[in-house]
């Protein structure tokens, strides 16, 4: 993928992206996944952004765009004129990106050469081909998630990311959230005599191709409080010593790993630690968009449920509909009643709420 930045006709940025591609994917799936990753991460918003395919669920999208901006983001593919050459080359500069990429060994090389500075470091005793990173994201204790993001042969491979939400917890306990997100999804991975003997059959857990996929390493976003946490689950599921382990430490980027007191500092800006630094902050990352992402939800679901007279069948329709609370406050009375069984009469009480709520 190639994004421009266009200003008055005048080029002002521009970044190459390699995005996974599967049999069976839609483009305006991979596009709209695509696009909220982005501009999760790259800030504002333009008023216009010119797509070759229009992605999925575009009007939500939009809206969602408009929140961010705080102003209205729109869709266009261009058919003629200065737009549609701009996109055509914006299409071939893609085109070269990826034809480079795929024909540069050097890459490849780096990404070998810092896994084998990672299994040395570490003394794995294998090759980390796929590491699993968590990290965990709450304000004390409240919509409380977790994330895993999943690395294979150095490269992100986000089709096989999960985020958990994570249950039973109000109180902020990094350590007992990290053991509970660990558990759920190491239990993918349980013998079956331990699946019998110990899980309830209603327990057993749902085939996932990323969860029953086994990883060399796994990283959890934290110290020794952390990394114990973790090791006593491994050991809890009879998986300790099939899987590698190590906490990741933001204080100078330590790692440790069972059974040695003292961390290991990799060095800095070395390929082992630009790579094992950049699976850590797509955990971050990720576990933080899903928190906003749900408390987001949950600031929506307060305030419609004070609003008199709006019942479970409408909150539904509305959180169905807009993403947040945020979004729902950029409608007018117009769009709220094109949502079925939404009348003006509801549709301004809904909008009086809001503004009360402001």
């Amino acid at each position: 993928a190639s994004v421009r930045q266009i200003r008055e006709g005048k080029l002002q940025g521009q970044q190459n992206f390699i995005l996974e591609a599967h049999l069976g994917n839609r483009p305006d799936v991979d596009l709209a996944e695509f696009i909220q990753r982005y501009y999760s991460e790259n800030g504002r918003p333009p008023a216009y952004i010119a797509v070759e395919t229009e992605p999925e669920n575009s009007e939500l999208l939009q809206t969602w765009l408009s929140q961010l901006a705080d102003s209205k983001v729109k869709f266009a593919q261009p058919q003629r004129g200065e737009k549609k050459q701009i996109l055509a080359s914006t299409g071939e500069n893609a085109k070269r990106f990826l034809d480079d990429e795929l024909h540069a060994p050097s890459q490849r090389d780096i990404r070998q050469e810092a896994l084998a500075e990672l299994k040395e470091a570490l003394s794995l005793t294998h090759t980390p081909w796929r590491m699993e990173c968590y990290d965990i994201s709450n304000i004390q204790g409240k919509f409380s998630v977790g994330s895993m993001v999943v690395f294979e042969h150095g490269l992100p491979h986000r089709s096989h990311y999960r985020k958990f939400k994570i249950k039973g917890m109000d109180e902020p306990n990094d350590f007992a959230m990290m053991s509970q997100i660990l558990e759920r999804r190491l239990r993918h991975l349980c013998s079956a005599e331990l699946q019998s003997s110990q899980i309830a059959a209603d327990d057993l857990p749902k085939a996932d191709v990323s969860l029953n996929s086994v990883p060399d390493l796994i990283i959890v976003d934290g110290g020794l409080g952390q990394l114990s946490a973790a090791q006593t689950i491994l050991t809890k599921l009879n998986l300790d010593g099939t899987i590698a382990l190590a906490g990741l430490a933001k204080r100078q980027e330590e790692l440790f790993i069972p059974g040695r007191k003292t961390s290991i500092l990799l060095p800095l800006n070395s390929k082992a630690y630009n790579m094992v630094t950049h699976l850590r902050n797509e955990a971050h990352r990720f576990a933080i968009t899903f928190h906003r992402n749900l408390r987001g939800k949950g600031m929506l679901h307060s305030v419609l449920a004070e609003i008199p007279g709006l019942g479970p069948k409408y909150i539904k329709l509305l959180r169905t509909h807009f993403t947040d609370l945020a979004a729902l406050k950029l409608a007018d009375a117009a769009e709220l009643q094109r949502l079925p069984g939404i009348g003006k009469k509801m549709a301004d009480k809904i909008i009086k709420a809001l503004r009360q709520n402001d």
